[in-house]
């Protein structure tokens, strides 16, 4: 088992079967995927965007977890709730990584991941997209509310020091 990196898959022809071959109900369940269509035409890639969007609506999947799914376009933004980037330095950095050997404690860990990522699969992704976002909301808030503490903590330590 390796560690997740981008697997890309660039589309340079318009057969939209060939394309449908790629997407699977398991194609971002290993690792994250990029799809790049910028050596399309801008029609045939926005008909390929929607076909990726009415594919992952279809069959109730998630393109944001267990691991994201990116497409790179020419376009900015589009009526498909899937990331549209415009090149590869937009990606994020968490999944740039060279492979390496892995050590046995990386082995076991990787091996946990994969049991919580089939029940991710199993899971109704539109309940739990909801749950995950709420969970990310509530983080963010603790997050922010950490930082408003540090920062009147540093003030008043700074009076204090100032006071005496």
């Amino acid at each position: 088992m390796s560690l997740p990196s981008y697997k890309i898959f660039k589309i340079k022809g318009h057969n939209q079967q060939d394309f449908l071959e790629i997407l699977n109900v398991e194609i971002n369940l290993k690792q994250p995927i990029v799809i790049d269509v910028k050596g399309l035409d801008v029609d045939e890639q926005w008909n390929i965007i929607k076909l990726i969007d009415q594919y992952f609506i279809k069959h109730d999947i998630s393109f944001k977890f267990p691991y994201p799914i990116y497409v790179l376009t020419i376009h900015e933004h589009g009526p498909s709730n899937i990331p549209l980037l415009k090149n590869e330095d937009e990606l994020p950095i968490y999944f740039q990584k060279k492979e390496t050997r892995i050590n046995v404690k990386e082995m076991s860990i990787l091996n946990k991941n994969k049991l919580l990522q089939r029940e991710l699969q199993n899971a109704v992704s539109a309940k739990t997209q909801g749950n995950i976002e709420e969970y990310g909301h509530r983080h963010r808030l603790i997050h922010e509310k950490e930082k408003e503490l540090n920062f009147y903590k540093s003030i008043y330590k700074d009076l204090k020091r100032k006071k005496k």
